[in-house]
């Protein structure tokens, strides 16, 4: 079974001498969370806060340059077709932070 991530987009909340990263909802628990934050806790707050739109961007880039399907009516993959439009270490780096995303 796989674990749903909380839906983006994440926002930056600073609150006194902590800082946070939430899902944005009341319902929300902190993904990020410092007290007394330094400029390293702020850059990975930035990128933490980045994360479900840059698992978007490699999903989309990999759609779009990688692969096609033919889909029949019941909606089941008949045949996919790979072709690079980019180097293969690029290719292997989005599937990687896809991966690690989601697995």
């Amino acid at each position: 079974m796989k674990t749903e991530y909380t839906p983006g987009p994440w926002r930056i909340e600073r609150l006194g001498g902590t800082l946070a990263v939430d899902g944005g909802e009341l319902k929300s628990r902190p993904i990020f969370f410092r007290a007394f934050p330094d400029e390293q806790d702020e850059a990975n707050a930035r990128l933490v806060a980045a994360a479900p739109l840059l698992l978007e961007a490699c999903e989309a880039v990999l759609s779009a340059c990688c692969y096609t399907e033919s889909i029949d009516d019941d909606g089941r993959v008949l045949k996919r077709e790979v072709y690079l439009k980019i180097e293969q270490d690029v290719y292997d780096i989005l599937l990687a932070a896809i991966h690690a995303a989601t697995e």
